[in-house]
This record gives C-alpha cells, structure tokens and sequence, in this order.
C-alpha cells in the first residue's frame, strides 16, 4: 500500500471519529431534560457569582444558551474560567435537545446587546 492511500484512510477515520459524537441528553424525558435545565443553571449560577457583587468592576460577562437564544451570563473574576466554560458547554449540550420541546410554546422577546455589569442588591445585574 503506498503512503498516500495509508494516510487517506487514517485521515478518513480521523474524521468519521470525530463525528461521531451523540448527545448524553439524547434519551433523555422531557421532565427529566427540565429538571436537569433547571438544576445545572443553578449549579452554574453558584458557581459564576460566588460572592456578593459590590464592585461591578470585578463582574464580567460571558454567553450561556437558553430556551430561545444564547443571553449574557454575570461572573466574578475570582472564578476558574475552564471550569465555567465546561459547565456551559455541558449546559448548551442539555439545551440542544432540550430547545425544540418547549421552544414553540414560549415567546421569545429579544434583548438589547449587553452594554456592562452593575450591582443591585449585592447580585450582578447584567445592563442593557
């Protein structure tokens, strides 16, 4: 076999591997996909605003999907960002299933782009 065919096909599989990728949430029921939403935005929320904000300074924003479009997130800077970011991700995989159960049954009204983080009652409140 020549180089050229051995590396077609290891590239060949490569590729077929790599999209070969199934959603954990697949299976998953409509209670139990809701459930989860709720649980692991919970889970994010707590994690992303650790402490009371007080100087908005310290706030930053990052994306996170919901049931109609990807909306700003409020983190404090103290937060491991590769552990915030591998929530989300695992979060957007949840909603990629979840979205087209209950999408057609909620009116998505549209926001403003994010223009910064103030504080309001010790909670970051994302403005517009």
């Amino acid at each position: 076999m020549s180089k050229a065919v051995i590396w077609t096909l290891i590239v060949t599989a490569l590729f077929v591997m790599g999209c070969d990728k199934d959603n954990p949430y697949e299976d998953f029921t409509k209670e139990q996909l809701s459930r989860s939403v709720s649980e692991k935005y919970e889970a994010i929320s707590n994690f992303a605003q650790p402490i009371s904000c007080t100087d908005p300074a310290e706030w930053h924003l990052t994306e996170i999907e919901s049931v109609c479009y990807p909306f700003p997130l409020a983190y404090h800077e103290s937060v491991d960002k590769r552990k915030l970011t591998a929530l989300i991700q695992d979060y957007n995989l949840l909603m990629e299933v979840y979205r087209p159960l209950v999408s057609p049954y909620i009116d998505c009204l549209g926001y403003g782009e994010p223009k910064g983080v103030a504080c309001g009652e010790g909670k970051p409140l994302v403005q517009y």
